[in-house]
């Protein structure tokens, strides 16, 4: 069975590539709070869409943190708003 079809595997590659994501975003953006639980499961499911699509890992990349960018940035707006 081809690796990426590995459901193991699949899901061990979804949250290796999920961390890696907040990691850039984290290392990006210090100080900004993200819900790393929600953040995580929508990585996870991008990560698997992207895999069994064939898209390649910087593909993913490019994507998740535009996605985690996103976030901040509205977390920062509404901070923003708050004061």
């Amino acid at each position: 069975m081809n690796q990426q079809h590995n459901p193991a595997a699949l899901d061990t590659q979804a949250h290796t590539m999920a961390a890696w994501a907040l990691a850039q975003i984290a290392d990006d953006y210090p100080g900004v709070q993200l819900d790393h639980s929600q953040c995580t499961d929508e990585l996870v499911n991008l990560w698997t869409a992207f895999a069994l699509a064939g898209h390649s890992a910087e593909a993913f990349g490019l994507h998740a943190c535009a996605k985690l960018t996103e976030k901040v940035l509205a977390a920062q707006r509404a901070d923003l708003a708050r004061e």
